[in-house]
């Protein structure tokens, strides 16, 4: 597993066996291993002008439409991370994966990530 210390969160990715829902969590994703092995992943707050490709959809969206139409709320919407490979977002964490990191039927290796809360007091 590689662990990154992200402020009040941990990201974490880790090899896994078997795809199975990451029990009902938003704050887990199974992804296609292969597409972000020897990648550079990086954690980091969204920009205005961001783009990614949502599961399901071909075509890029602005990380702020996307936000809107998820009804997220505004204070959450400012705090919002994203997880980038080589600089492409691959992951608007707690809501949705890219379709360019999805498991498909030519999926060969899984890999999990997760942002994981820490303790605070």
């Amino acid at each position: 597993a590689d662990i990154t210390d992200c402020g009040d969160f941990y990201f974490k990715w880790e090899w896994v066996q078997d795809y199975c829902s990451p029990n009902n969590t938003s704050w887990k994703e199974v992804v296609d291993g292969n597409k972000i092995k020897n990648q550079n992943l990086v954690i980091r707050s969204w920009v205005p002008g961001d783009t990614f490709i949502p599961l399901g959809m071909n075509g890029h969206k602005k990380i702020s439409d996307f936000l809107i139409d998820e009804k997220v709320d505004r204070f959450y919407k400012d705090n919002q991370f994203v997880l980038t490979a080589n600089d492409e977002i691959i992951w608007v964490c707690g809501h949705r994966i890219s379709n360019q990191v999805k498991v498909t039927s030519k999926t060969t290796d899984l890999a999990e990530i997760s942002i994981i809360r820490k303790n605070t007091k």
